[in-house]
């Protein structure tokens, strides 16, 4: 097995499942395993997570189990919040969204 596919196995075998780190979401309307971070892209570790420091949560999830591509700008309802996409980064299978929950005034 190459490294390649020992990553990939992880993600799949071990992150993404709901009794390690993942929970069970609905993502317009369809129950997907995905991993939520609430801590608003705050940096960690001297770094910037995600590069989303303008996120209030971010999504990642298997890219063949979400709904089409959003834009920024664009709204995704997660677990029936209406939630306004600001980042969307797919990559090797996976993506990353950053939402912004709406500002009360």
């Amino acid at each position: 097995m190459t490294f390649k596919e020992e990553v990939a196995a992880d993600i799949y075998g071990v992150f993404l499942q709901d009794d390690e780190f993942a929970e069970y979401h609905r993502i317009e309307g369809k129950s997907i395993p995905c991993v939520i971070d609430s801590d608003k892209g705050q940096p960690k570790n001297g770094g910037d997570m995600y590069a989303l420091a303008e996120a209030d949560f971010v999504v990642i999830a298997k890219t063949a189990d979400l709904p089409e591509r959003k834009e920024a700008g664009e709204v995704l309802n997660l677990d029936g919040r209406e939630l306004t996409v600001a980042a969307w980064d797919e990559q090797s299978g996976m993506t990353v969204i950053g939402l912004q929950a709406p500002v009360m005034t």
